[in-house]
């Protein structure tokens, strides 16, 4: 931040030398008069890899296609984004949209896995998601509905007890209508709930598109 050592720069050199040996190029990395800039082209880090397999199911495919390309960003987390650089203002700020993206694949994971009929695979992410949202109405409706198709009609009826006690302590409101007529809807066993029957779906790989330079990095370097 604002308060770099004398060694600085010589640090930075040190390691842009070492990507570039990393990278077999040294035109991947190129001197601006700000800085480096990464030029691998589109799709070269698991940041790009991530965001395009994620848009690319907001907008086609059939559900069992986006399940896999959603496994496939999923799997390029390995932990809390940038955990190693907390307190610097801009890395803060990466991590945060990073940890969005995360839940807006994993949130579109869960949906797709119930839409093939995967409702046992749906409901650990969404207790993790409910967990870390507790005040995510869309979430916990998710999670009902998972449960519920997964014949856990009790947890499932807990699950909106359990936020409606939440929101009322500490918001003072009620669940909202969407959330009221699922839980009518489970009480009464509507068959409109029903889920479609499990569709196998193959394990995701490597993420479609991704090049072979970003593979050349070793595991705790990649970015």
């Amino acid at each position: 931040a604002d308060a770099a050592p004398a060694t600085a720069a010589g640090t930075l050199q040190s390691h842009v030398s070492y990507l570039r040996r990393a990278f077999g190029d040294r035109s991947a990395i190129v001197a601006r008069s700000m800085g480096y800039a990464l030029e691998l082209g589109d799709d070269e880090t698991d940041v790009q890899t991530a965001q395009r397999l994620v848009e690319e199911c907001a907008t086609s495919g059939e559900p069992s296609q986006r399940l896999a390309r959603l496994q496939a960003a999923v799997a390029l987390w390995r932990g809390p984004a940038l955990a190693d650089l907390g307190g610097l203002p801009w890395f803060e700020d990466q991590a945060r949209r990073l940890d969005l993206l995360l839940v807006q694949a994993q949130r579109a994971l869960a949906e797709n896995r119930l839409a093939v009929g995967q409702h046992d695979h749906a409901v650990p992410v969404l207790e993790s998601l409910c967990r870390d949202h507790p005040l995510d109405e869309g979430l916990h409706e998710l999670l009902m509905l998972a449960l519920y198709r997964a014949r856990r009609q009790v947890e499932a009826l807990a699950v909106y007890r359990s936020l409606r006690c939440r929101l009322d302590e500490e918001l003072g409101v009620r669940p909202g209508p969407a959330m009221r007529r699922l839980e009518a809807a489970i009480l009464r066993q509507d068959a409109d709930l029903d889920g479609p029957l499990a569709t196998p779906v193959p394990m995701a790989g490597p993420a479609p598109g991704s090049g072979a330079a970003r593979a050349t990095l070793p595991r705790e370097e990649r970015v």
